[in-house]
């Protein structure tokens, strides 16, 4: 190999390097029921198995504050859920909620900014919300919020969510001078049936900095537990891309 070549290679690590997961900890529910363990890594058990111990419930983490301060700045939040002893009544839309919020200088969960989905199924339709300034609600309540998209399930009859892996990404990126563009998905791990797939791109965002992951299991979903893997942030800095860019530009024109 060319010592040109190996240098590529060194930059392109640098720059992936640059968007290394971080493991988000330090669990907590505002729930008095719903039980949680292993709230230190990043794997949170949520809900004791017991009948029904995970429904009607949230779950949340902080996060070191990353700022999307310049156009190519990102932060995506990825990880999986397993439904336990689940058996979803209605629709099986908005069941599961999960997106990344900025606790906006609050003590308790009430009016964060941030943005949330909730998921689509088989006969409704999956929802990418934005938390409004000024609202006095919880982080995944849809009241106080502004309703950005909504995209109509094209699944089969009667797919919902079932006892099952589910691998999810919510990804935040500054994509103009005064513009994010939200990107969501839900994938269904046995055959990447995606039940969160939406995305949109705000002009009028209302924070560019985040802080807080939150997810909700909401009461019709009747799960005992929900089992919580790798959720991790990636932040991704522009200015660290375009420097290992230039990097690559150089070594091209000495070749």
């Amino acid at each position: 190999m060319k010592p040109s070549t190996l240098a590529l290679g060194f930059t392109l690590s640098l720059i992936a390097s640059n968007a290394d997961a971080a493991a988000v900890t330090g669990w907590a529910t505002i729930s008095t029921t719903a039980t949680l363990s292993n709230t230190s890594t990043a794997s949170p058990t949520w809900g004791s198995g017991a009948t029904d111990n995970a429904k009607a419930s949230n779950l949340y983490a902080s996060f070191p504050t990353i700022t999307l301060a310049a156009v190519g700045d990102a932060v995506t939040l990825t990880g999986s859920a397993t439904l336990v002893g689940a058996s979803v009544s209605g629709t099986g839309g908005g069941f599961f909620r999960f997106g990344l919020f900025d606790v906006n200088g609050k003590s308790d969960t009430n009016g964060w900014l941030g943005y949330l989905a909730y998921n689509t199924g088989s006969a409704s339709s999956g929802t990418l919300y934005e938390r409004t300034s000024g609202n006095t609600a919880g982080f995944t309540s849809s009241t106080g919020t502004t309703t950005l998209v909504s995209t109509a399930s094209a699944m089969g009859t009667g797919v919902v969510l079932t006892n099952t892996q589910y691998d999810f990404t919510f990804n935040i990126a500054r994509t103009a001078s005064t513009a994010v563009t939200i990107t969501s998905s839900l994938k269904r791990h046995s055959d990447n049936l995606d039940f969160g797939n939406l995305t949109f791109t705000d002009t009028t965002p209302q924070t560019y900095t985040f802080n807080r992951v939150g997810f909700q299991n909401t009461t019709d979903t009747n799960a005992d537990q929900i089992q919580m893997s790798n959720v991790a942030v990636v932040p991704e800095s522009s200015a660290c891309l375009l420097g290992g860019l230039g990097v690559l530009a150089l070594l091209r024109r000495r070749r």
